[in-house]
Protein backbone atom coordinates (compact mmCIF):
# COMPACT_ATOMS: atom_id res chain seq x y z
CA UNK A 1 0.00 0.00 0.00
CA UNK A 2 2.92 2.23 0.96
CA UNK A 3 4.35 1.68 -2.53
CA UNK A 4 1.20 2.71 -4.20
CA UNK A 5 0.15 5.53 -2.42
CA UNK A 6 4.05 7.43 -3.19
CA UNK A 7 3.60 6.37 -6.79
CA UNK A 8 0.37 7.89 -6.79
CA UNK A 9 1.88 11.33 -5.02
CA UNK A 10 4.50 11.21 -6.80
CA UNK A 11 3.34 14.48 -9.11
CA UNK A 12 3.91 17.66 -7.21
CA UNK A 13 0.50 19.04 -7.79
CA UNK A 14 -0.96 15.63 -6.68
CA UNK A 15 -2.08 16.65 -3.32
CA UNK A 16 -3.45 19.97 -3.92
CA UNK A 17 -6.70 19.07 -4.18
CA UNK A 18 -7.04 16.93 -0.93
CA UNK A 19 -5.17 19.12 0.77
CA UNK A 20 -6.90 22.34 -0.31
CA UNK A 21 -10.55 20.46 0.54
CA UNK A 22 -9.56 19.45 4.08
CA UNK A 23 -8.12 23.36 4.49
CA UNK A 24 -11.82 24.30 3.21
CA UNK A 25 -14.13 21.81 5.08
CA UNK A 26 -12.29 20.75 8.55
CA UNK A 27 -11.63 23.06 11.19
CA UNK A 28 -8.21 23.11 13.02
CA UNK A 29 -8.58 20.27 15.86
CA UNK A 30 -9.09 22.91 18.49
CA UNK A 31 -11.56 24.57 17.13
CA UNK A 32 -13.82 21.65 16.05
CA UNK A 33 -17.16 21.44 17.43
CA UNK A 34 -20.74 18.88 17.07
CA UNK A 35 -22.09 21.07 14.37
CA UNK A 36 -18.42 19.87 12.22
CA UNK A 37 -19.21 16.18 11.95
CA UNK A 38 -21.00 14.98 9.25
CA UNK A 39 -23.85 14.75 8.47
CA UNK A 40 -25.46 16.17 10.89
CA UNK A 41 -28.93 15.58 11.61
CA UNK A 42 -31.93 16.09 10.03
CA UNK A 43 -29.25 16.38 6.93
CA UNK A 44 -29.82 13.66 4.28
CA UNK A 45 -28.15 13.07 0.73
CA UNK A 46 -31.16 12.76 -1.16
CA UNK A 47 -29.82 12.11 -4.62
CA UNK A 48 -27.73 7.95 -5.75
CA UNK A 49 -24.79 7.45 -4.23
CA UNK A 50 -22.02 4.64 -4.70
CA UNK A 51 -20.17 3.86 -1.97
CA UNK A 52 -17.01 1.85 -3.56
CA UNK A 53 -14.62 0.77 -0.34
CA UNK A 54 -12.03 -1.80 -0.16
CA UNK A 55 -12.02 -4.45 2.07
CA UNK A 56 -8.54 -4.06 3.51
CA UNK A 57 -9.37 -0.48 4.14
CA UNK A 58 -8.07 0.39 7.89
CA UNK A 59 -8.67 4.24 7.28
CA UNK A 60 -12.54 3.53 6.90
CA UNK A 61 -14.34 1.03 8.83
CA UNK A 62 -16.70 -1.23 7.89
CA UNK A 63 -18.83 0.08 10.56
CA UNK A 64 -19.64 3.44 8.92
CA UNK A 65 -21.62 1.74 5.49
CA UNK A 66 -25.07 1.22 8.09
CA UNK A 67 -24.21 5.19 9.54
CA UNK A 68 -23.93 5.66 5.11
CA UNK A 69 -26.93 4.02 4.61
CA UNK A 70 -29.08 5.99 7.13
CA UNK A 71 -28.38 9.30 5.83
CA UNK A 72 -28.51 8.19 2.25
CA UNK A 73 -31.87 7.60 0.46
CA UNK A 74 -30.29 5.59 -2.41
CA UNK A 75 -26.89 4.16 -1.39
CA UNK A 76 -25.10 1.35 -3.75
CA UNK A 77 -22.16 0.11 -1.63
CA UNK A 78 -19.63 -2.43 -3.67
CA UNK A 79 -16.89 -3.87 -1.42
CA UNK A 80 -13.73 -4.73 -3.52
CA UNK A 81 -12.41 -7.70 -1.92
CA UNK A 82 -8.39 -7.36 -1.41
CA UNK A 83 -8.62 -3.61 -1.81
CA UNK A 84 -7.13 -1.29 0.47
CA UNK A 85 -8.06 2.85 0.89
CA UNK A 86 -6.51 3.73 -2.54
CA UNK A 87 -9.31 1.29 -4.07
CA UNK A 88 -9.38 3.12 -7.04
CA UNK A 89 -5.68 2.99 -7.74
CA UNK A 90 -5.24 -0.60 -6.40
CA UNK A 91 -8.30 -1.98 -7.81
CA UNK A 92 -9.11 -0.13 -10.98
CA UNK A 93 -10.92 -2.55 -13.08
CA UNK A 94 -13.68 -3.96 -10.52
CA UNK A 95 -13.58 0.00 -9.43
CA UNK A 96 -14.27 1.31 -12.73
CA UNK A 97 -16.70 -1.33 -13.36
CA UNK A 98 -18.70 -0.36 -10.09
CA UNK A 99 -18.87 2.92 -11.54
CA UNK A 100 -20.27 2.50 -14.82
CA UNK A 101 -22.92 -0.11 -13.68
CA UNK A 102 -23.97 2.71 -11.11
CA UNK A 103 -24.14 4.97 -13.53
CA UNK A 104 -25.55 2.63 -16.37
CA UNK A 105 -28.44 2.13 -13.57
CA UNK A 106 -28.80 5.70 -11.96
CA UNK A 107 -29.07 7.60 -15.77
CA UNK A 108 -30.47 4.45 -17.63
CA UNK A 109 -33.17 3.11 -15.46
CA UNK A 110 -35.40 0.19 -16.70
Amino acid sequence: EYELFGWALRPAAATNGGFNWYRSNVPLPDEITNQDFFPQPPQEITVPALLIWGSEDRAFVPEFIPMWKAVTRQLDVIIIEGANHWTLMSHPEPSNAAIQGFLNKTLRPE
